[in-house]
């Protein structure tokens, strides 16, 4: 069974997958204004560093999602219903002896 060390673990490295997207979504948008801002001679080089920022964005988001799928995973492993007892039963009986003993 998975431990809380190992969800927290999981947890804290989830958050840091969202981060480093969420910078690279950033990336992407300078990189975009960059090249459709750019002259004519720069727009080659610009729009080639907006598909490098893209395909970066596209690998953080990957990480994100394998990072969430793993957590989901062990929270999933650990909210196993426990068994609970039956309450209001009756305590078990006892048998009586041939001499009228319990």
């Amino acid at each position: 069974m998975n431990g809380p060390r190992e969800v927290v673990r999981s947890v804290d490295a989830m958050i840091e997958a969202y981060v480093d997207w969420r910078e690279e979504q950033s990336t992407v948008w300078t990189a975009y204004r960059r090249w459709s801002g750019a002259r004519a001679a720069e727009a080659g080089l610009a729009f080639a560093a907006y598909q490098a920022a893209l395909d970066r964005e596209r690998q953080a988001a990957d990480a994100y999602a394998r990072s969430t799928h793993r957590v989901t995973d062990l929270v999933r492993t650990r909210r196993r219903p426990r068994e609970r007892p039956v309450t209001g039963a009756a305590p078990p009986l006892r048998e009586e002896t041939d001499d009228g003993t319990r």
